[in-house]
Order: structure tokens, then sequence, then C-alpha cells
């Protein structure tokens, strides 16, 4: 009997030890769940609480009270709505109502304001509990901090209106497009791009891409495929046709967007209209050619001097008219030796260079006789001018040449025949002088001779004044000769009537 008893209390033991074992074990796992739950709450922000409907009492979990920012304490309704947003308040009042009086579902957001200032966005949604008469005993539900949400929700509102406001004022064209090149959107500014009033009339109005804008539709085919075959942009210029069907120059950025699958959603890009930057930059390219073509002329020396005095330019006709190269004289000061052989000159011109540089304002102008490559003599006009940068500084001189060694030579020999002249005009004067005296003096002269003549005809030999007429008459003889040389001096001729 006794040993019976015994075995029965060892029975038990076992059986109240292998009781406790599964307590305790209920307990760890009990204790694990809460731990669990605890922790799925707090990473979820996530918190349940269970209101008393006849006491207004709250009962919070851990997690609650995070999410609200107070410390754990009883609550009671009037404490719970001090920490809601006065805005807010009646949006919870009204949720509370309607479930508890109406049977709705309680689901209600609203702001809480934590004591150091923070305001947190929390939804919350809760059901009513009944008794067995079907008064309401209690409302248990949860509560969610959707701080972070709401603030990417309105992150990318604020985006998707940043990018709204960007497409639709974006100074360049923006458009979605299907591959096969339809137009899923465009903005304003593609649309007045091409012509149209309005976005949806161009949507509606271009059936096909490559037929309607652009010029050349293989080129539509090409961009296309070669956007299709590798990632981000692709850049390109060409040239597209207007709804009136001018042609206009535009540079097209282009890129695929992709469907969670991989395949194709649509093409975006952007579209520049450069129509009047290209025509501007073939303007300047045609004024440059004209300019380099005008600084490379043949027919007059044009270099450039930095404020050192090197050469940094040497057009063609520098060449022509030194005889050196280009090659020669960039950036070789031998070159004033070579023009100037005598050093007197060579630094008198030099420094005027230099002058006109750094100290003259005004334009120079002056002449040089400067020494070929190959020995020549030439006569040099020169003009020199200061050059300067955006911001005033100098950067040398710029000095065109005129060969006027041929015009030198001309003036010269103008200013002779032109003594020439001035002597020949002078001798005819003296000329014109001459016959006139001598053609009043052989007036004269012919009056004497004829009364000597007539005289000695007259006279005897013997009388004593024969002899003094025969002298009278050979001396007019011999002024009729010297009127006569003076007749041939000036190329005038009198009868000889002798």
């Amino acid at each position: 009997m006794q040993n019976r008893e015994i075995e029965e209390l060892r029975r038990r033991v076992v059986e109240l030890d292998a009781l406790e074992k599964r307590n305790r074990e209920m307990a760890e796992a009990l204790r694990k769940s809460e731990e669990y739950l605890a922790r799925a709450q707090r990473i979820a922000h996530l918190g349940y609480w269970e209101r008393n409907v006849e006491t207004g009492r709250m009962n919070w979990s851990e997690e609650c009270y995070r999410i609200f920012g107070v410390a754990r304490k009883e609550l009671t309704r009037e404490e719970f709505l001090k920490g809601i947003h006065p805005d807010d308040q009646e949006a919870v009042r009204r949720a509370r109502r309607e479930a508890l009086d109406e049977g709705k579902l309680y689901e209600t957001e609203y702001r809480v304001l934590w004591p150091d200032g923070t305001t947190r966005v929390i939804h919350s949604q809760g059901e009513v509990s009944y008794d067995e008469t079907g008064r309401p005993v209690s409302l248990f539900g949860t509560v969610m901090d959707i701080t972070g949400q709401r603030q990417v929700e309105k992150a990318l509102r604020e985006s998707e209106e940043r990018y709204r406001r960007i497409f639709e004022n974006a100074p360049v064209g923006i458009f979605q497009s299907t591959p096969e090149g339809r137009y899923l959107s465009v903005n304003p500014a593609l649309a007045r791009m091409y012509g149209y009033g309005f976005p949806e009339e161009m949507v509606s109005s271009v059936t096909s891409i490559p037929k309607q804008v652009y010029v050349d539709p293989e080129e539509h085919r090409r961009i296309i495929a070669k956007t299709l075959d590798r990632p981000g942009w692709g850049h390109y210029e060409n040239r597209y046709r207007r709804k009136d069907g001018t042609v206009m120059r535009a540079n097209l950025a282009i890129r695929k967007q992709l469907n969670p699958d991989g395949t194709v959603a649509y093409l975006e890009g952007f579209v520049e209209d450069i129509t009047e930057r290209k025509q501007a930059e073939e303007k300047m390219a045609s004024l440059l050619r004209f300019q380099n073509e005008m600084l490379d002329t043949d027919a007059i020396w044009i270099d450039t001097l930095d404020p050192e005095g090197n050469i940094t330019f040497w057009n063609r006709g520098a060449e022509n008219i030194s005889g050196y190269s280009r090659q020669e004289a960039l950036g070789n000061k031998k070159i004033w030796e070579w023009l100037y052989a005598d050093p007197d000159a060579r630094a008198n011109i030099f420094r005027r260079a230099m002058d006109s540089i750094h100290q003259s304002k005004r334009s120079q102008n002056y002449e040089t006789t400067i020494r070929r490559k190959d020995g020549e003599s030439r006569v040099i006009s020169w003009y020199s001018s200061r050059l300067m940068d955006e911001e005033g500084g100098i950067i040398g001189s710029i000095v065109l040449g005129a060969d006027i060694t041929e015009r030198k030579q001309a003036e010269e020999k103008m200013v002779s025949l032109q003594e020439q002249l001035r002597q020949s005009q002078k001798m005819e004067a003296i000329g014109q002088l001459a016959g006139g005296i001598a053609h009043d003096f052989n007036n004269l002269l012919t009056v004497i001779k004829g009364y000597s003549e007539l005289s000695l005809g007259q006279l005897k030999n013997e009388d004593p004044l024969t002899g003094n007429v025969k002298e009278i008459l050979a001396a007019a003889n011999r002024a009729s000769d010297l009127t006569r040389q003076l007749l041939v001096f000036s190329r005038r001729q009198v009868l000889d009537f002798r």
C-alpha cells in the first residue's frame, strides 16, 4: 500500500514537472510572440488600441505611445484628443460617432502634435465590439504612422507638378511617342515649333511621324532602330517639316522607356529648334571665309605684332611683297633685320612700331623702304593700329602695308616731266619774246639799210660821207644777221629782200 502511494506520488511529481515545463515553454513562446509582435509593430509603425465605450478609458500598445510621442500612462478620451491637431479633432469625433451609432467601420486620418512640436500623420481604423444585448462595449483598432508615406506622396506630387510645369513651360519641345511613329503626348513648345495651335491638335493630326514630320522618312527609321538597340540617350541633328511645309533644323535627344517586363513602353525625347542658330552659324562661317580671304589677299601686306614686337600673323600679301614666307616671319625677330639692313633705320622703325602699340592711341600712317629677300628695295606705305582685347588690355597691333614703289617711281617721273614742261614753256615764252623783238628790230634795220643804200647812190666815192654811210650799211647788215638768228630761235622766218 505504501509503495503504491509512493509510485503515485512520483507519477504526479513527474506530471507536475512536465506541466511546469509546458507552462514555461508556453510562457516563453508567448513572450517571444509578444516580442515579435512588438518588433513588428515598431518596424511597421503600427500600434493597437482599445477604448472602453462606457468609461472612455484608453488602452494602448507600446508602439502607440511611440507613435503619439508620449510617455506610457493611462489615457482618457479627452487626453487623447488633446494630442490631435485642432483642425483634425472634429473628424476623429465624427468617425467615432459613425462607428458607434451607425455601425460603420472606424477609419480616419489625422495629425498628432508631439510635445517637441513635431507633426506626424496617423491613419487609424477599428471595429466595435458588442455584448449579448447588442450594446457597444468597446472600440478596438490600430494606428499607423504614415508620415513618411505622406511625405513621399507629397514629394511625388510636387515632383509631378514640377515635371508638369517643366513640360508645359519648357522652351524646348518635349514628346512621348510609339516606336511605330505616333505621338502619345507633346508639350506646347513642340506644338508651336511645328506650327500647331495646341498639343492636342498636333497629337491628333500627326498620324505618321516619319511621313509628316521627317523630311527624310528613312532617317526616322534609322534613328528609331538605334534607339531601340541601345540604352541611354541618342543625339541627332536633322531636318523636320512644319505644318505649313517649311523645313526647320533641330537637335533631337531621344531614348526608350521600358516596362517592368523589359518591353518598350514608349519613346521620349526633346527637340530644340536650331534653324536660326544654324543660319547664323552659316552666315558667320561665310563672314569668316570672307574675312580670311580679305586678310589673306595678295594685294595688301597684313601682319600683326604682339606687345614684344613678334610677328603673330603674316598673310600672303606680306609673303609676296617681302619675299619671306609665313614660316620664316612668324615669331622671328630676325625679320626686322632682314627687312631693314641699316641699324639706325631699323631701330627707328621698331621704336615706331612699339609706340603704336604701347603709346599712341591713334592709328599711324608712314612710309618706309624695305629690302626684299631677293635684295630689291621696295617702298611701303604703312597703316598701323593698336589691338585691344574685350577687357581693354593691349594685345598688339595690326599693320597694313601697300607696295607703292611703282607709284613713287611714277610720281618722280611725273615731277621730271613737269619740270621739263616748265622749261619748255619758259623757252617758248623766251622765243616768242625774242621773235617779237627781232621782228620789230628787223623793221627798223630795213629802214636804215634802205636809206643807207639811197644815200650811197647819191654820194660820190670821194665824198667824205661815203665811208660813214658804208659803215652804217655794214652794221645794219650785221644787225640783220643777228635778228635772223633770233627769228630762227623763235621758229619764225621773214622774207629776205636782198
